[in-house]
């Protein structure tokens, strides 16, 4: 009885990371990577990689955050959310391969591990190999934001969503601010620095949908006046081929990323759109957009677009 205390104690503590696991809880932030290895030309190789930048942001921030760059890892390096171990071995053949393991020392965490013979050898591969790197990443930092917000999220939203389309949503908690109008729904953070938005509709084809994004904006989204309204910026979408493959599941339709604006005013920045069959009643929109004007940009656009991954039809309504 005497060792009962402590090992409740234990067990809580191992378990903080909200997934009632005994592994200790990861270190660092969303997209932060460290990459790990004894030769410097061939980390430099796998920085470039992740240095890439990300696509359809209003100004350049790089996919990844480089935390360090390591020999070998040691008690506190294991513990990071995210490790790439680069291993240059001339015994290795044939091409570079990638392998990864989910939760090897902590939880959440992905580790990586590169297998090439010559650090030329893998420069070459990466050349196509390297999309695939940072797909794995991006899908996986996806799949622990979903997680995140399964585990904790806005369930006044959730039933707004399901009342209006029979669909599940998962919003962060501080998206606490709503409009409701006809087929539509928009919900916000309101910050004054970085405002996170998801807004969600109804359409009956997918024809000229530019069109009828910036219709429904225009009509439901509008600045200090009436004359302000969100719009498309032309020439700035792009389509995601990405497709998340999160755990057994493939979290793809029709996904498009681009710029938006304020008509009549300087307002604007990054959007991301997601189209889903709403069986024979058409498609449901789920758009993710950002305002914060002198801020970096990245982790909050990633925030929206997990919460606009997390929209799925209710089977009970299908």
């Amino acid at each position: 009885m005497r060792y009962l205390l402590p090992l409740i104690l234990i067990i809580t503590m191992l378990s903080c990371n909200g997934n009632d696991s005994l592994m200790p809880a990861s270190g660092g932030r969303h997209y932060d990577v460290i990459v790990s290895g004894r030769d410097s030309d061939a980390l430099s190789v796998i920085d470039s990689v992740l240095q890439q930048p990300m696509k359809a942001l209003p100004q350049s921030e790089p996919m990844f955050n480089l935390v360090a760059n390591v020999d070998t890892l040691n008690a506190t390096t294991r513990l990071a959310r995210a490790i790439v171990e680069v291993n240059i071995d001339a015994r290795h053949e044939g091409a570079t391969r990638i392998k990864f393991t989910r939760n090897l020392y902590a939880e959440p965490q992905i580790v990586v591990r590169i297998y090439a013979k010559t650090v030329e050898a893998m420069r070459k591969d990466m050349l196509v190999q390297g999309k695939y790197l940072s797909d794995l990443l991006s899908a996986w930092e996806m799949e622990t934001w979903l997680a995140q917000l399964k585990r904790k999220h806005d369930v006044k939203a959730s039933r707004m969503a399901n009342k209006m389309f029979g669909a599940d949503l998962w919003l962060s908690i501080d998206m606490m601010y709503s409009r409701k109008a006809k087929d539509f729904l928009w919900f916000s953070n309101n910050s004054a620095t970085v405002m996170k938005n998801v807004c969600v509709y109804r359409v009956s084809c997918l024809d000229n949908l530019v069109a009828k994004r910036d219709s429904v904006w225009g009509r439901n989204i509008k600045g200090e006046t009436d004359d302000m309204r969100m719009m498309t910026v032309a020439g700035t979408m792009i389509t995601d081929s990405t497709c998340f493959a999160l755990k057994s599941k493939a979290h793809y339709n029709k996904t498009v990323r681009g710029l938006w604006e304020m008509q009549g005013d300087a307002m604007g920045g990054p959007f991301i759109s997601r189209m889903i069959k709403d069986g024979n009643k058409g498609y449901l929109i789920v758009d993710a957009f950002l305002f914060a004007p002198n801020k970096d940009k990245r982790n909050a656009m990633r925030e929206c677009e997990a919460m606009a991954y997390s929209l799925k039809m209710n089977k009970k309504t299908n």
